[in-house]
């Protein structure tokens, strides 16, 4: 059954959210059309018109045919984005009456996809009236890049679909190499490697530090290793009974294609701790100090390397192995680290700890999200996913607070909250749940130029 609502009713009711703060805008290109801007269809009627495409006045999918645009160009949206700069740059558009209106109202959000900044300038032009949310800082935006960890071989590898949406991508290619009785094909493992580094992916972890020393070290642990990535490299070493594993056999040809394609190798961590009582042994300071030998020798060649490290580590540890990752003076990608073994369901959370300690070391320079799934056995949720982004961003925010001092961010949240007298994100308007009519910003004020003479 379907439900309908007059015009009239529907206009009161959200006039009347809107005078209360209860009411978000949703804002299409349609509000800058009247100051000269084109709408999708007249952006992507010419370029459609050279291909030979009809498009019709209505009814069509229009993101489906920017995607198809972007496809033709093998995945590249530069020609897109080109036309769209130009038709926004070329006009001098100015904010029109509508813009003017949504910045004057009592609307405290609003949504937009828009290209131009014609609504931003809008509210440039009423200082008075902040209508931005503290949640819709960059610091919770998307990831800054994507990693492909999948298992299986896919149709259209997820790091070329992360390509394609405008992020940078990173692989594990050792993931989707055949196996069969515990032995890595060479050949395959180094051009999956290749192919990927030719596709544009930025960042390779490769795990060529599983030596048989560190082997017999880490079977001393509670729990020997947990790298999925180093337990294939590992098993094809023991299944070979060779004393080289595959990627040192190979390293030399995946270094010369990753400096060829602008590629950082990653070295991944095949010891890293499983629990906070297996860090910072032997297996894993071996394993520490081949990596620090291997990306002295790579950077010495001319290629980018990373570092990856430690898994679990109490906090003392953190601060020990930083302080040697540091000193090597190579980036450093931290795997977690997890400070608590107690934190399963809840990893999100630790790991960002973890790495928050990491970086006020010196020692953390690109984050990894971890999930709450971590160790649960569950396969990551897209919120849950996003719920971790998030979590490593705030610890990346706290990071840079204390190694470049930059609190940018964190003043203009302030002001805004100054300004509308509220400890509540994104709020303009007086008084909180919370609070209630105890609110100290406001029952203070009311009674700040009270005449309190007689009160000595």
């Amino acid at each position: 059954m379907r439900t309908t609502i007059p015009a009239a009713q529907l206009v009161r009711e959200v006039c009347q959210a809107a005078y209360r703060g209860e009411a978000a805008a949703f804002i299409g290109s349609g509000i800058s059309v009247p100051s000269g801007l084109p709408n999708w269809t007249s952006l992507l009627r010419p370029m459609l018109d050279n291909l030979g495409i009809f498009l019709r006045p209505s009814g069509e999918d229009l993101p489906l045919f920017a995607q198809h645009l972007v496809n033709l160009s093998a995945g590249n949206r530069g020609a897109l984005v080109a036309q769209l700069k130009e038709a926004i740059q070329r006009r001098g558009a100015k904010p029109n009456y509508y813009h003017r209106a949504i910045a004057r109202s009592s609307i405290e959000l609003v949504w937009t996809t828009n290209y131009d900044t014609l609504l931003e300038q809008a509210y440039g032009a009423y200082p008075a009236i902040v209508r931005a949310r503290d949640t819709d800082m960059s610091l919770v935006g998307d990831p800054d890049a994507v990693a492909d960890l999948s298992l299986a071989v896919l149709q259209t590898p997820l790091w070329r679909r992360a390509l394609t949406m405008g992020f940078a991508a990173a692989s594990l290619p050792i993931y989707t190499v055949r196996r069969q009785n515990g032995k890595v094909d060479s050949s395959e493992l180094l051009d999956k490697s290749v192919e990927q580094m030719e596709g544009g992916v930025g960042i390779l972890t490769i795990h060529p530090t599983a030596r048989l020393d560190i082997i017999d070290l880490a079977r001393r642990r509670l729990v020997p290793w947990t790298s999925r990535g180093g337990g294939v490299v590992m098993a094809d070493l023991l299944a070979r009974d060779l004393t080289e594993n595959v990627y040192l056999r190979i390293l030399p040809d995946i270094v010369s294609s990753a400096k060829k394609h602008g590629t950082v190798l990653s070295l991944g961590a095949s010891f890293r701790s499983a629990n906070i009582f297996d860090s910072l042994d032997a297996a894993q300071w071996a394993e520490v100090e081949f990596q620090i030998e291997l990306a002295n020798m790579l950077r010495a060649d001319g290629c980018d390397v990373i570092i990856e490290s430690p898994g679990h580590a109490r906090p003392a540890h953190i601060r020990e192995i930083s302080r040697r990752l540091s000193a090597a003076g190579h980036p450093v990608m931290p795997l977690g680290p997890i400070p608590t073994d107690v934190a399963a369901g809840e990893d999100h959370v630790s790991a960002a700890i973890g790495a928050t300690l990491m970086g006020l070391a010196g020692a953390a320079h690109i984050l990894a999200a971890v999930t709450r799934e971590e160790h649960t056995g569950g396969i990551p949720s897209t919120a849950s996913t996003l719920e971790a982004v998030r979590a490593s961003r705030v610890a990346a925010h706290v990071i840079d607070i204390d190694r470049l001092g930059d609190v940018s961010a964190d003043e203009l949240v302030v002001r805004r909250r100054a300004q509308a007298r509220t400890c509540v994100a994104g709020r303009t308007r007086r008084g909180c749940d919370r609070c209630a009519d105890v609110c100290p910003l406001w029952s203070v004020l009311e009674h700040q130029n009270a005449d309190v003479s007689g009160r000595k």
